[in-house]
């Protein structure tokens, strides 16, 4: 495969930590399969790579780990027959290793960490990755004892921010709320200091609406809105003339020279 300059400074990149960004079927799978050979194979200095079974790749999705790993396969079984007898006994050996390598999802990965190191953390042997279904049963549970503790005092601070958020975002029952309180969470839990975007967020709140962040994006998203709109104005004012085949009629000059007005 012939890799771009970008694709091959990343395969090549050394003792740094190196972002690969870019749109989807643009050959990221491709280039980390790449740098993985590199790494794991002997360089000319005929010092041993880095060991198949001591590497760490995280993946999304299952598939894509299993991907991975058939990939890393095929191009260990291509280069074994292009390289040195030296060079060819280690791969068949990292080739073995390989299938211990731990390319995995990010849950999986974690799992098995616990696992093998179950008795330094205080956790029972029993214990299990959690599925959205009793995911969900918790979460629904949690939701239930938090309306009913903001909502058991009527003097209480949190009555009065229950009964706000209540007034704001519902109708006829409390499921919207519910709907907005687990979108925050979910977001919550994707983001990397919560506590400190939480803070940084009621600040922006604070300020003058027009010295906030908030209206910055606010005015790009209606400029944005408001070109798109122009453009279909003009494309509009553009088609008169194929509507009104005799632009002598008077009520098709009318027409014309109206949109023009506006338009300017």
């Amino acid at each position: 495969m012939n890799y771009t300059p970008q694709q091959q400074n990343a395969i090549n990149a050394r003792n740094s930590s190196i972002i690969v960004s870019a749109a989807a079927g643009s050959g990221k799978t491709a280039v980390l399969t790449e740098r993985l050979l590199q790494l794991i194979r002997m360089p000319e200095n005929a010092q041993k790579g880095v060991s198949a079974d001591k590497m760490i790749v995280v993946t999304f999705t299952n598939d894509a780990a299993n991907e991975m790993k058939s990939r890393l396969d095929t191009k260990l079984r291509e280069l074994i027959n292009t390289v040195s007898d030296e060079e060819r006994e280690y791969l068949l050996k990292q080739q073995i290793l390989l299938q211990n390598a731990k390319i995995s999802t990010i849950d999986s990965f974690c799992f098995e960490l616990l696992r093998d190191n179950i008795t330094e953390q205080g956790i029972t042997s029993g214990f299990d990755i959690l599925d959205d279904t009793a995911n969900n049963v918790i979460k629904s549970q949690a939701m239930e004892e938090l309306l009913d503790f903001y909502s058991k005092d009527k003097e209480s601070e949190e009555y009065k921010d229950i009964s706000a958020l209540y007034d704001y975002f519902c109708m006829k029952d409390y499921k919207p709320l519910t709907k907005v309180i687990t979108y925050v969470d979910d977001f919550l839990s994707s983001v990397a200091l919560a506590e400190d975007w939480l803070t940084k967020t009621e600040d922006e709140y604070k300020k003058d609406f027009q010295q906030s962040v908030y209206y910055n994006q606010f005015f790009e998203n209606v400029s944005e809105r408001s070109e798109i709109l122009l453009d279909e104005f003009r494309n509009n004012v553009a088609r008169i003339e194929q509507i009104f085949n005799d632009m002598n009629d008077k009520s098709a000059k009318d027409h014309k020279n109206q949109a023009d007005k506006e338009l300017a």
